[in-house]
């Protein structure tokens, strides 16, 4: 056969070519246009020393909050965070449905925290991915305040004690300096 036979042939046979190009696009096109995009939003939360709990040893340190933050991953998946969450956004789902559309990691050997969160809204799934973060963070200092409320309490009951013990022995001195003076 000769070039010229080829032309020939796939001339013949061009309307087939073209009329499964454009059934596979317009295939293409409709399925396309059946399918609910998917939005991905995500956020980042440094884990970082509380003041005061330095312990002078940077890499000790570094270590902590490395393994603070694979905890912290653990609880911000937990139910109450992620009612909390929905609750305050106000979302139309549970927290069941929000714990499929969230994944939250933690990069080997960094501090760092990734919130991600796809959703067919996007502006809904920054919002999640951002109050995440938000709630989390409320809860823990919560957490971390009701863990020193205690001693702190008994600091200022005992500060109080000792007050009223100095008030009574500087009247006590008053009246043995008035005693004194008397005699």
């Amino acid at each position: 056969m000769e070039i010229k036979q080829y032309i020939a042939l796939i001339w013949h046979w061009a309307w087939l070519i073209i009329l499964g190009a454009l059934l596979a696009g317009a295939t293409a096109f409709f399925v396309n246009r059946q399918t609910t995009p998917v939005y991905s939003a995500s956020s980042r939360l440094l884990i970082d020393e509380a003041p005061g709990t330095n312990s002078g040893n940077e890499y000790s340190q570094v270590l902590m909050e490395q393994r603070l933050a694979l905890t912290y991953v653990e609880l911000m998946t937990t139910r109450p965070i992620l009612e909390k969450t929905v609750e305050t956004l106000g979302l139309p789902f549970n927290s069941g449905v929000l714990a499929g559309m969230i994944a939250v990691s933690a990069p080997q050997d960094t501090q760092i925290i990734n919130v991600s969160v796809q959703d067919t809204d996007p502006e809904r799934a920054a919002a999640i991915a951002n109050t995440l973060g938000d709630v989390f963070i409320a809860e823990n200092q919560a957490r971390e305040s009701l863990r020193y409320a205690e001693p702190i309490q008994n600091w200022e009951t005992r500060i109080k004690e000792l007050g009223d013990e100095l008030e009574t022995l500087e009247v006590q001195i008053k009246e043995l300096e008035g005693a004194e003076t008397a005699v």
